[in-house]
């Protein structure tokens, strides 16, 4: 299990975040290495990963090669940001099944949600702005960063990891409101946009 403290390289490999008691900067200043903490928090995952990220269209989906455990659930919660349609959310989830080694991880389970482009949403609004990763349905990371920057050296983020259990639930629920907002355009008129699942075996 991660434990987040003042020994930061013992967390995420690297000095190259700035350390606090719940929060993790990292200062594209200091360094030109990857930026480690997101991907060794994905690898950490013994159950589920969630991802809730508005932004998906620049992720490199390499950065799930490091996911270990064998069965493990995925979901990404993310926006369409042009005129993507549902077949563009099955490839971005097979994408991510694709790069999850399928000798280390044999059976894995990857669900895409997403809202579809804006202009074609006209009932069931919905929308959101912060990213979050919840491991294990348990502990839950706001993230300062989308997916394109965790393996993107240009940039300064923090991660700052939730620790009371009112505001990790606060977050969980609020979660599963809107994923279960998505209402899939296949059932009908009132679609607000997709929901995708790709598997193995």
């Amino acid at each position: 299990m991660i434990k987040l403290g003042r020994d930061v390289s013992s967390v995420n490999g690297s000095t190259h975040f700035l350390d606090g008691k719940y929060y993790h900067f990292y200062d594209r200043r200091l360094t030109e290495d990857t930026p480690k903490l997101y991907m060794d928090l994905l690898e950490s995952a013994q159950s589920s990963i969630v991802i809730w990220d508005p932004h998906y269209s620049q992720c490199e989906p390499s950065i799930f090669s490091v996911v270990q455990t064998d069965g493990i659930r995925i979901e990404v919660l993310t926006v369409c940001e042009g005129w993507e349609n549902k077949n563009d959310m099955n490839a971005f989830a097979d994408r991510i099944l694709s790069a999850i080694d399928s000798i280390v991880v044999p059976e894995c389970h990857v669900f895409v949600n997403a809202l579809a482009p804006r202009d074609w949403r006209r009932f069931h609004w919905t929308e959101w702005h912060d990213r979050y990763l919840i491991i294990d349905n348990s502990k839950v990371f706001l993230v300062g960063a989308s997916l394109d920057a965790q393996y993107d050296t240009r940039k300064s983020f923090g991660i700052c990891q939730l620790a009371e259990t009112d505001d990790i639930n606060l977050v969980i629920d609020a979660y599963n409101a809107y994923k279960g907002s998505i209402i899939d355009v296949s059932g009908g008129a009132r679609g607000n946009g997709y929901n995708c699942y790709v598997h193995r075996p």
